[in-house]
């Protein structure tokens, strides 16, 4: 799911409609009904939304059942934009909560949830999912201006912190993602430190209109900054973009007080109006952007548009040296070749994408040229590219989208091969990973739709092939199946207990694969294999990660056991909508799964109808009830069809021991005469019943 660019839009626009976007589908049979001081509407299995809170009640519980119907979830306007209830007991039985539930509930202090409830957990009235991973509410009239997130934490929700008046944040080190709005509308908040984290993304509007903000840190593992991200923060002045972000969404620094901006080579999109505007999206007439030339940077600073009347005219200032102080690279250039020395060591930063035959010194400055720095051949035009042996790292998306690029040559002494490393390289057909490697990052050939052999060196102590496909040292997880591999169908090799992440990513080739003895299913595994029209999972699977079969638009519905633990979100039945704005559910997707289990409970989160009493036969779902009916006639005719020969085996052997007996009396009583009519008749019995056998 790559970054978009989207046309430019008014920033109050944007704001509003990502604040309150339309209502989640209910799937709500009729129209709502209230009960006393409660509306709910109901679902298709029975069970009921409870979709707004009546009452003048302060305290508020939320009872299991209304007229005998169970509450398993809390709808969009459950107490949006109540200013009376302070305090929200939620009841065991809800298992989903809609992201706007309590969107301006402004007196609200706390939630409450019971130690018996399987899907929440609440700290000190704060809201969490179970295991408290995921921070869902902040209550926004809660007490103290400061608050310190749980280090369990490694998601903020959708719209989790908003409108809080919280004046300081502490952010934990397992943090890795802030959704939509997360973080929005702290008017109080002044800084907002995420230099020790691992957040990795920045949702659309995570800290949007955080007016007060004036110091920012963010993450060097910060990879995609969403539109808006920091729309209408009009205190803040500066910030220091890392090398690591790749992405910068539309509007994501509109109407702050930044006059300048730096930004690194490294980054590859930038959204419209994301630098240099005002909250009312006008061009700030004396805005400077620095970077490289020929970068994005460059290319932005100048960017045009006639479709949708854009044009950007900043004043762009290339530099060959940035402020160490600020921890980013000092760059130079020479020729083709834009690298940074770090260390009395030289790094590949850029290279012209023009050139068709790029030669990769070994050595510049008398010093050796030890690593390809991220982005550095970024849409590169080469058909084949050298590594000199003297580079021990190639970073993430170093040679992203060279869609020319056949061959590629690395050479034994590279030790680390990062993230997307070949992402987009649609011409290559085969590649061999040296021995030397030591690691190697996530989703290294995304879009390498070409490719039919991955090979391993003999002697990689983490890595080895097996026809083409690329699995761990021991063969235990498979790592990438090759796009290209023409086969139909695939049988998971008994060893393997798990698929990777992106495993089979956009395979479009196969139909079906047995996962055989798997146990655990990595995020965007199958995501987008389109032509898979079944997928068996069998019992020993117990972990489905976030995405796992996204977009796997042929899959219609899924059987799920009781020993699967862990599902993560969207995980099955989600497609991307054709416009690319988000995900949707797929019609008519279903879930086979056992009453009770965690699949039952994720399809209730995710509104997908579940199937529960019924049992897989022969690939086929059968109900229970309905199979148990066959069980018993196929038993009744089975003991009908084997009664009869016994009956008949009995009914010979009472016939033979009597012809005994009265042969016996015939003997005593007549003798051995022949012509005795008694005798004669007993001789044609017995001969009657051995023809018959």
């Amino acid at each position: 799911m790559k970054f978009k660019k989207n046309c430019a839009a008014l920033l109050a626009s944007v704001i509003a409609a990502a604040a309150f976007p339309a209502n989640l589908n209910v799937y709500a049979e009729g129209e709502n009904v209230r009960s006393g001081n409660y509306v709910y509407s109901v679902n298709e299995d029975g069970t009921i939304t409870f979709e707004n809170y009546k009452g003048t009640e302060t305290e508020v519980k939320i009872p299991d059942t209304i007229d005998g119907k169970t509450v398993v979830t809390l709808g969009a306007k459950a107490f949006a934009d109540n200013t009376t209830v302070k305090s929200v007991a939620l009841c065991d039985s809800i298992s989903s909560i809609d992201y706007k539930s309590f969107l301006g509930c402004t007196s609200l202090e706390k939630i409450e949830v019971n130690d018996t409830n399987k899907n929440y957990d609440v700290i000190d009235g704060v809201l969490y999912n179970e295991g408290a991973k995921q921070l869902l509410l902040y209550p926004v009239a809660k007490s103290g201006s400061e608050f310190v997130i749980p280090d369990t934490v490694d998601t903020i929700g959708k719209a989790a912190m908003y409108e809080t008046s919280l004046e300081k944040i502490t952010f934990p080190a397992s943090l890795t993602y802030i959704e939509h709005h997360g973080v929005s509308y702290n008017s109080k908040l002044k800084e907002a430190d995420l230099s020790g984290t691992a957040v990795d993304e920045l949702g659309d509007l995570a800290f949007t209109y955080c007016t007060a903000l004036e110091d920012v840190k963010l993450s060097d593992k910060l990879e995609n900054i969403g539109s808006a991200a920091f729309a209408g923060c009009s205190s803040l002045e500066e910030i220091d973009i890392p090398f690591s972000v790749i992405t910068i969404g539309q509007n994501a620094f509109a109407g702050t007080a930044m006059k300048s901006i730096i930004i690194p080579s490294t980054v590859q999109e930038i959204g419209y109006c994301a630098f240099g505007y005002d909250e009312e999206l006008k061009p700030i007439s004396d805005f400077v952007i620095y970077g490289v030339s020929s970068s994005m940077a460059h290319t932005y600073a100048k960017d045009v548009d006639q479709e949708y009347d854009y044009e950007n005219d900043f004043e762009f200032i290339s530099i060959n040296e940035i402020d160490g102080e600020t921890g980013k690279l000092r760059t130079k250039k020479d020729g083709v070749v834009e690298y940074a020395i770090e260390n009395d060591q030289v790094y590949i930063v850029g290279f012209d994408t023009l050139v068709a035959d790029p030669v990769i010194p070994s050595e510049i400055e008398g010093l050796p040229v030890t690593r390809i720095y991220m982005g550095a051949f970024f849409t590169s035009v080469a058909e084949k590219i050298v590594i000199p042996d003297t580079v021990k790292v190639i970073d993430k998306m170093a040679f992203t989208d060279c869609s020319k690029l056949k061959e590629i040559v690395i050479p034994e002494g590279v030790e680390i091969i990062g993230d997307e490393v070949f992402a987009g390289c649609s011409s290559l057909e085969k590649i061999t990973i040296p021995a030397s490697v030591k690691e190697i990052g996530k989703n290294l050939f995304d879009s390498c739709t070409m490719l039919a052999e991955i090979e391993v060196a003999e002697g990689n102590t983490i890595l080895s092939s097996d026809k083409g496909i690329l699995f761990d040292k021991n063969k235990e997880t498979l790592i990438r199946y090759p796009y290209a591999l023409k086969a139909e169908s695939y049988k998971i090799p008994d060893g393997v207990k798990k698929i990777g992440g992106y495993a089979f990513l956009d395979v479009k080739n196969l139909k079906s694969v047995e996962l055989n003895k798997v146990i655990e299913i990595a995020p965007m595994a199958f995501c987008g294999c389109s032509n898979i029209k079944e997928m068996k999972i069998p019992e020993t699977v117990t972990k489905i990660d976030e995405y796992a079969f996204y977009d796997c638009t042929g899959l219609k519905s899924i059987r799920l056991h009781d020993k699967l633990q862990t599902i993560g979100k969207d995980a099955f039945g989600y497609v991307e909508k054709s416009d690319h704005s988000g995900s949707q559910l797929l019609n008519d997707f279903k879930i086979f799964a056992d009453k009770g289990s965690k699949a039952e409970t994720y399809a209730k989160e995710n509104h997908i109808e579940c199937v529960t009493g019924s049992i897989e036969i022969l690939g086929k779902n059968i109900n229970k009830g309905f199979f148990g009916v066959i069980i018993a006639a196929v038993v009744a005719l089975i003991a009908f069809v084997l009664s009869k020969p016994i009956s008949k085996s009995i009914k010979n052997k009472k016939a033979e021991k009597a012809r005994e007996e009265s042969k016996k009396n015939a003997d005593k009583n007549i003798g051995e005469d022949p012509d005795n009519e008694e005798y004669e008749s007993i001789l044609d019995d017995e001969k009657s019943d051995s023809e018959e056998k």
